[in-house]
C-alpha cells in the first residue's frame, strides 16, 4: 500500500542518514586521534628542546632560538589540544544524534510492522 511504501522509504532514508552520520562521527574520531598524536609529538619536541636549553649545551643565541621554538611548540600544543577537545565534543554530539536517529528508526519499523499486521 502507499502508506506502507512511504513508511518504508522514510525508514530507508533515515537509515541512510544515520549511516552517513555514523561515518562522519568515525572520521571525526579519527581526526581527533590524529590531533592527539600530533599534540603528544609536539609536547615531546618541546620537552626535548627545553631539556637542551636547560642543560646549557647551546650558546646563548642558540638558547634564545630554542626558547622561542619551545614557546611556539607550547602554543601549537595548546591549539592542538583545543582542536582535539572540539573534535571530541563534536564526535560525542554526533554519537548522540545517531542514537536518537536509531531510536526513531526503531519506532518507525514498529509502526510498519503494525501496519503490515493490520493489512494482512
Amino acid at each position: 500500500t502507499r502508506r506502507a511504501e512511504a513508511a518504508r522509504n522514510e525508514v530507508e532514508e533515515a537509515t541512510r542518514r544515520a549511516e552517513a552520520e555514523a561515518e562522519r562521527a568515525k572520521a571525526e574520531a579519527q581526526r581527533a586521534q590524529s590531533e592527539k598524536e600530533h599534540a603528544a609529538s609536539a609536547a615531546k619536541r618541546a620537552s626535548e628542546a627545553e631539556a637542551l636549553a636547560l642543560a646549557g649545551e647551546r650558546s646563548s643565541s642558540q638558547q634564545a632560538d630554542l626558547e622561542a621554538k619551545v614557546a611556539l611548540l607550547e602554543h601549537q600544543l595548546k591549539e592542538t589540544q583545543a582542536l582535539l577537545t572540539e573534535a571530541q565534543d563534536h564526535a560525542a554530539h554526533l554519537a548522540h544524534e545517531l542514537g536518537t536517529a536509531r531510536g526513531s528508526l526503531t519506532g518507525t519499523q514498529e509502526e510498519l510492522d503494525n501496519l503490515g499486521a493490520v493489512l494482512e
